[in-house]
């Protein structure tokens, strides 16, 4: 029997074919190819009498519904007889049914008369368990999928679409949220993550999804971690879903999470990853370089773990030059910009055969930099990377070179609050609020401006460490935080014991949360480190809190603002009573016993590095001695080279403790790493003179002396002709 074939619904929303998965292509499977009528056989029993058994043949009236199949009508005949054989090898009597039930009514009565013990109370399993992922794998190999679960975002409505909405209860919630409404959000992972499992089974869509799958979208913006209504069947989340992947069976729902949103930091995975490595297991795909290639390039730009990437050197490539001038010419920086097939095909292909590696001149001026990317040509894309769209104007915010431009006044902005955002408890930060304002030199001001998707690339160009973002804007309302720092959990942990469910941790590396409850901006910088605010323009309010103890009394303390705390003053609210020790949760004391241990691991490093200022004090003071008075000497000729040991002493002398300005001219002579190396052990004792002062005088002599052994190896062999006339106009300026 024929039906009319029917696409597969789609809620929420008519653009799922953009992932590159046409789900309103797929076909429902057939059906009619032969139908069976499930009637049940009958025997009549006697008087409503348990049928005697016996050792020969008993008699037997049986109704049987021929259907035309003839296996199906022998296999229901052989399993009827089975059950019959079955139950005329157990000879349960009469008797002994009787005996069974008067025993069990007795205890019932018993126990109705307290005579008899009650029995233990079972408790349930929940319905929902874990399952392994082999388990998973059978499962997804016999069933089809009846619902894919994506990420959704929010868009303002059209005026032509307003009509859509004609209850009153629709167009209520409309008004809520601000005009807003559902749509698709996928990134490149999500996508990709789709088109591999569209790639199961041999590609065979009838084969993966059922009659009338749906895909359906959550709003990760609202903290949706599950669609409202549960569907029957096999559900699969990709890339969404706010954990790990794992495998659940529900009664009739198994669900599939391909999802690396969870807490905690693990090794940098994608949701594209976990699909491909599923899929492999269960023999259902077939893996090649190309997709390899492709999985790779993903888990890099979904984690932008490729800002580690270090050059054959060994030293990290990703500074503020890099991501103005070269990283806008990668395929990192316009994947999310190109059409998902397009991305796709570019890789698969063969195309480009190294995703990490930029683009050339003559690539971007060819036949690739000319390939079509939705509005834009690839080669328009990268330069939009770099620049922005600048037919915005003063709006135009996006782009590398903007973005150094805002964390730049960023930075300003701080400093002229007060703020200590350097070395805090998430290492250096980058702050920005939206509202900030810097003041120029003519006292008129101007916002700072960040684009949110460049802001962490950013702060990690400008060699920070985490970007935290403060948006209060009205329809917003939110802040999040990316970083590097492994202590991001505990920032979490702070807000939501103040502001429970506040904050959500996100792999250790990404923090996010609603503006609620009256938590203010100062606070959440005070929840990063409290250093970050002390002294600043920053306040928060005194509060009254109960601190209870363990005589159970209670003694309400009120708190100062952490401002007006002085460095290693005792407050005035301490309790110190030896009596009125406070109770604490296990997890507080877990953080007190960590902090105990970061303590004496600091006291141990502070002693081995005084052991080594005072080896390194007297190494310099007998490199002064043998020194003396060595004159300076510069060429006379251009073919005479310096002498090392008088240009070392001369050149050393005068480098700045800031050394990024003098010794750009110096750059091709590879001495970066040095001063990256120098600046980041100074840091750590910005507030010991001392310290400082030797550490930059070992630094500096061994910076010069690496200029100056380049210098006489361009002066000899021609190498680097700007490098040696750098050098002789500095000494000879500083004779």
């Amino acid at each position: 029997m024929n039906k009319k074939e029917k696409p597969i619904g789609i809620i929420k929303g008519n653009s799922f074919a953009e992932m590159g998965a046409e789900l309103e292509k797929i076909k429902p499977l057939i059906e009619g190819e032969s139908e069976i009528t499930k009637n049940e056989e009958t025997i009549p029993v006697k008087d409503k009498k348990k049928p005697e058994t016996t050792t020969g043949k008993a008699e037997k009236k049986v109704k049987v519904t021929i259907t035309g199949n003839k296996d199906k009508d022998l296999e229901s005949y052989l399993e009827r007889k089975e059950k019959e054989r079955m139950a005329a090898s157990l000879k349960i009597t009469d008797t002994v049914v009787d005996t069974y039930l008067e025993k069990a009514l007795e205890k019932t009565k018993n126990r109705q008369k307290g005579l008899e013990k009650k029995p233990k109370k079972i408790e349930l399993k929940p319905k929902s368990r874990e399952i392994s992922e082999q388990e998973a794998i059978d499962i997804f190999k016999n069933n089809k999928i009846d619902e894919i679960i994506v990420r959704g975002g929010e868009r303002k409505i059209l005026n032509s679409e307003r009509k859509l909405f004609t209850t009153d209860e629709e167009k209520k919630r409309l008004e809520e949220r601000s005009g807003k409404i559902d749509t698709f959000s996928q990134d490149v992972d999500s996508k990709f993550a789709n088109e591999l499992l569209n790639k199961s089974k041999g590609g065979n869509l009838n084969e993966i999804y059922n009659d009338g799958a749906v895909a359906t979208i959550i709003n990760t913006k609202q903290r949706e971690t599950e669609p409202a209504v549960k569907t029957k069947g096999v559900r699969v989340f990709l890339d969404v879903g706010g954990t790990w992947m794992k495998f659940e069976k529900d009664g009739e729902t198994t669900t599939l999470r391909f999802d690396h949103h969870g807490s905690g930091k693990r090794e940098p995975t994608s949701g594209s990853k976990m699909m491909y490595e599923f899929l492999k297991k269960a023999e259902l795909i077939e893996s090649t370089p190309e997709l390899e290639k492709m999985v790779n390039f993903v888990v890099e730009l979904d984690n932008l773990t490729y800002l580690d990437n270090k050059n054959e050197k060994g030293d990290k490539i990703f500074n503020e030059e890099y991501f103005e001038n070269v990283w806008p010419n990668t395929l990192y920086a316009i994947a999310e910009k190109i059409p998902f097939k397009v991305l796709q095909d570019l890789i698969l292909s063969g195309k480009i055969e190294n995703p990490s590696i930029p683009f050339t001149k003559e690539q971007l001026e060819g036949e690739l930099g000319q390939t079509e990317a939705g509005k834009f040509t690839i080669a328009e894309l990268c330069m939009r990377a770099k620049e922005g769209d600048k037919s915005k104007g003063e709006l135009n915010i996006d782009g590398a070179v903007k973005t150094i431009k805002g964390i730049k006044d960023s930075k300003r902005y701080a400093k002229q609050e007060k703020l200590n955002l350097r070395n805090t408890n998430i290492g250096n930060i980058v702050y920005y609020n939206y509202h900030g304002k810097v003041k120029t030199a003519g006292n008129t001001e101007f916002k700072v401006k960040i684009a949110n998707n460049l802001g962490f690339i950013g702060t990690r160009a400008t060699g920070c460490d985490s970007f935290v973002n403060w948006n209060q804007e009205v329809g917003e309302e939110k802040f999040f935080i990316n970083s590097t720092s492994p202590n991001l959990r505990g920032v979490a942990d702070r807000i939501n014991e103040k502001y429970p469910g506040c904050a959500i941790e996100v792999r250790g590396t990404f923090l996010f949360g609603k503006i609620k409850d009256g938590i203010t901006e100062a606070e959440l910088l005070y929840f990063i480190d409290p250093k970050t605010i002390k002294g600043s323009n920053f306040k928060i309010k005194k509060e009254k809190v109960q601190v209870i103890k363990k005589n159970g009394t209670e003694n309400p303390v009120e708190l100062s603002d952490p401002n007006d705390v002085s460095e290693g003053e005792d407050s005035k609210d301490q309790i110190s009573p030896e009596n009125d020790t406070i109770e604490l949760t296990a997890e507080e004391q877990r953080m007190i016993d960590e902090l105990a241990l970061a303590i004496e691991s600091a006291k141990k490093r502070v002693a081995e590095y005084e052991s080594d200022m005072a080896l390194l004090k007297a190494e310099l003071e007998e490199e002064e001695k043998a020194k003396g008075a060595i004159e300076t000497s510069v060429p006379k000729t251009p073919e005479e080279e310096i002498d090392p040991e008088s240009a070392i002493a001369t050149l050393e002398k005068v480098i700045p403790k800031d050394d990024v300005e003098l010794f750009k001219s110096f750059g091709s002579a590879g001495i970066s790493g040095f001063i990256a190396e120098k600046n980041e052990e100074i840091k750590q004792f910005d507030n010991n003179t001392e310290v400082t002062d030797m550490l930059t005088r070992k630094h500096n002599h061994k910076i010069a002396t690496q200029i100056i052994e380049r210098y006489n190896i361009a002066k000899r062999d021609g190498s680097n002709p700007e490098l040696v006339k750098n050098v002789e106009e500095l000494l000879r300026d500083i004779k």
